[in-house]
């Protein structure tokens, strides 16, 4: 994993080796080039093998720091770069910058038992945010009155027990504290005005169950069924998957295996769905989701067209024949049998000329974003 920098554009990640979920800090300077203006220098994250694209962000500067969080279910290579949308090399917009990153799969396992001063704590449960946490404990010379264990994640206390005539205690269901470093902590001769003294402690982190979690289309139309697959690092004992239409559940299916899938069918009305896989019947024990964008294709919808690489309070202020650029669009345009775009163009003035430019679509298949290349032509 590294670098490549076909100018003097420099991009430098954080780490080369990071865990799915995890952050990393993109930092790029493009020197004050002339020749290289930030208006026309976009950012990506590409996942290699599957060739999605993760992030695409025009540059607003000529230097700075991008952080991104890497999504759950990518694994394997993943180049960032940095290209220039005004130059193209074989039809593609020319690479300034680029970096490898390799994205890992965490392994899980219990954390290791600790034992100080004759105490003995362990964790029973699994280390995963669905299920109850259960913690072993015991005491040479047995456990006395004033006995205590406290539950932290990595910003508060959230649970404590006497320990008195216990072998084992039940701090519940934590989906809230996901990914998050735990510390169990056994102290003594606590009561109501002592917070007692710190006997031993114990260390883990706790993970998120769902390894994966994809639907078959981010835009349907109305009532259409939808594909939802989703992988589990357990098998889960308090999961399910719920779709929100405006933030009411309309659907739910128990989640019982290590991988599956279900089928949602979209509502009658257009809107905003969400799927969520959440721990148990609550829902602020959000574990993965996916948001969808239900559709009318018998409504005509608003267009709106969006070119990158250019300020988005004008359209094109200059072009020139064969010149490509990207164009992010919603609504209706994002139909795979769409092949010709037509919008208006303004002069240098800023003054309507009420001419229209024909864009015939280079690429075939439009991404997951929106995005689609075009080149202009002369009518």
């Amino acid at each position: 994993m590294g670098a490549e920098h076909s100018s003097s554009t420099v991009l430098s990640a954080s780490d080369y080796t990071v865990p799915a979920r995890g952050n990393v800090d993109f930092s790029y300077n493009m020197n004050n080039e002339e020749s290289i203006s930030p208006v026309s220098s976009v950012f990506e994250v590409i996942h290699r093998s599957s060739g999605r694209v993760l992030l695409s962000d025009r540059l607003l500067s000529n230097r700075g720091v991008i952080s991104y969080r890497i999504p759950p279910d990518i694994e394997g290579q993943v180049d960032a770069r940095i290209v220039d949308t005004s130059i193209t090399e074989e039809g593609q917009p020319k690479v300034l910058s680029k970096v490898e990153i390799m994205v890992t799969r965490p392994v899980i396992t219990r954390p290791v038992p600790v034992e100080t001063r004759g105490v003995r704590l362990s964790l029973l449960s699994e280390p995963f945010c669905d299920c109850s946490q259960l913690v072993a404990i015991s005491r040479d010379g047995g456990i006395k009155s004033g006995d205590f264990l406290e539950f932290h994640n990595s910003r508060e206390r959230v649970g404590w027990h006497w320990c008195q005539g216990k072998t084992q205690i039940d701090f519940g269901v934590c989906a809230s504290v996901q990914d998050e470093q735990i510390t169990v902590r056994y102290r003594e001769e606590g009561g109501i005005f002592s917070s007692g003294t710190l006997v031993a402690e114990m260390h883990y982190t706790l993970r998120n169950p769902v390894q994966e979690l994809k639907v078959s289309c981010s835009r349907p139309s109305i009532q259409e069924a939808v594909q939802v697959t989703y992988k589990m690092f357990r098998t889960p004992t308090n999961c399910m998957i719920v779709g929100r239409y405006h933030g009411v559940r309309i659907f739910a299916h128990a989640v019982s295996s290590l991988e599956g899938q279900c089928t949602v069918t979209m509502p009658r009305l257009p809107g905003e769905m969400d799927i969520v896989c959440i721990a148990d019947n609550s829902g602020d024990n959000k574990l993965a989701s996916e948001k969808l964008t239900v559709s009318d294709p018998n409504t005509a919808s608003k267009v709106s067209i969006s070119l990158r690489g250019y300020a988005p309070d004008h359209r094109i202020l200059s072009l020139r024949p064969n010149q490509r650029f990207d164009v992010q669009s919603s609504g209706a345009l994002l139909n795979a049998m769409d092949e010709v775009v037509v919008i208006e163009a303004q002069s240098l003035f800023d003054q309507p000329t009420h001419t229209s430019l024909t864009m015939a679509r280079q690429q075939k298949t439009i991404g997951e974003h929106g995005v689609c290349s075009f080149t202009i032509t002369q009518e």
